[in-house]
C-alpha cells in the first residue's frame, strides 16, 4: 500500500469516528429512560438567573460519569421535554443542571408521575433527583405598603410646678402658767347695829317726906 493509499485510510477512519463523536469529542454513549425520583424539594438561590422559576436535577450518584440527554416533564399535565441548550448545566457538569420552569407555570406544578430523563449509561442504581427549586423575583408577592401612621400630636410636659415652699411648724408656745384663781375672800359678816338701849326712863325723885315726930 502505498502513502495515497494509507491517507486514504487514515481520512476514512477519522470520517467514521466523528461520525461516531458527540458534542464535546465524546462518543455517543448509549442512554435510558429513568423516572423522577421526587418532585417537591428545599427552596435554593444558586439557578442561573433570580427573574424566574428554575428546577436544579441531578443524577445520583453524582460522579461525571452519566449525563442528561434529555428531560421530559409533567407539569400540571402538561409533558414538555427539554434538551441542548434548555439544560443548563451547573458550571461544566453534565449531571448536575437546571431547567427553567415554562412560562405561565410556578416549580410547585412539577409532577413526578409522567416525569422522566434519558440518562446516558444508566444503570439500575442511577437516579433522577430534584435537588431543589428557585423562586424568582417576579413570582414573589408583592407585599403591599402597610399605611402610614400618622404620628400622634407631641403632647408637650406640663410645666412642672415646683413643690411650694415647705412652712415650718411655728414653734408651739407653752400653755402660760394657770394662774390659780385668788382665793375668794368672803365678805366680813356684817355685824348688826346693836340695838338701840331705849333711855330708861327717869324716875322722878320721890318726894321727901317730912317727918313725923
Amino acid at each position: 500500500m502505498g502513502i495515497k493509499g494509507t491517507l486514504k485510510g487514515i481520512t476514512a477512519t477519522t470520517m467514521i469516528g466523528a461520525g461516531l463523536l458527540g458534542l464535546g469529542g465524546v462518543a455517543q454513549a448509549a442512554t435510558e429512560s429513568v423516572e423522577l425520583h421526587n418532585a417537591s424539594a428545599k427552596v435554593g438561590s444558586d439557578c442561573p438567573n433570580s427573574t424566574g422559576d428554575w428546577w436544579h436535577f441531578v443524577i445520583t450518584p453524582n460522579n461525571g460519569s452519566h449525563e442528561f440527554s434529555s428531560i421530559t416533564l409533567n407539569v400540571a399535565g402538561t409533558s414538555p421535554t427539554f434538551s441542548g441548550g434548555a439544560i443548563v448545566g451547573n458550571g461544566s457538569q453534565r449531571d448536575n443542571v437546571f431547567v427553567a420552569v415554562p412560562a405561565g407555570y410556578s416549580a410547585d406544578d412539577l409532577r413526578a408521575g409522567g416525569s422522566s430523563a434519558e440518562i446516558t449509561d444508566a444503570a439500575r442504581r442511577t437516579k433522577f433527583v430534584l435537588s431543589h427549586v428557585c423562586i424568582g423575583e417576579a413570582d414573589e408577592p408583592v407585599v403591599e405598603d402597610e399605611p402610614v401612621v400618622e404620628d400622634e400630636p407631641v403632647v408637650e410636659d406640663e410645666p412642672v410646678v415646683e413643690d411650694e415652699p415647705v412652712v415650718e411648724d411655728e414653734p408651739v408656745v407653752e400653755d402660760e402658767p394657770v394662774v390659780e384663781d385668788e382665793p375668794v375672800v368672803e365678805d366680813e359678816p356684817v355685824v348688826e347695829d346693836e340695838p338701840v338701849v331705849e333711855d330708861e326712863p327717869v324716875v322722878e325723885d320721890e318726894p321727901v317726906g317730912r317727918c313725923r315726930g
